[in-house]
């Protein structure tokens, strides 16, 4: 078993070189995990529980994508 400031530090580090990645709106695959990857959903009008409308602003999101063996059923 791995100490937990080794445990840690690998985290952080997996969770830095992922940040960058997505940053760059690269998609990350991680075999038999899946894959994380940046989605843009753009602006949009939606209407409030009051029947206002109002103006979504666009958005980047990241979304995990599980690998097959992975994927609910």
């Amino acid at each position: 078993m791995m100490p937990d400031t080794v445990t840690d530090d690998v985290l952080r580090a997996f969770g830095e070189v992922v940040r960058d990645r997505l940053m760059r709106r690269d998609p990350t695959t991680i075999p038999g995990l899946g894959t994380f990857e940046v989605q843009h959903h753009p602006s949009r009008v939606v209407e409030t529980d009051d029947g206002s409308r109002t103006l979504q602003p666009p958005a980047d999101v990241v979304v995990f994508e599980p690998a097959p063996e992975h994927a609910p059923a």
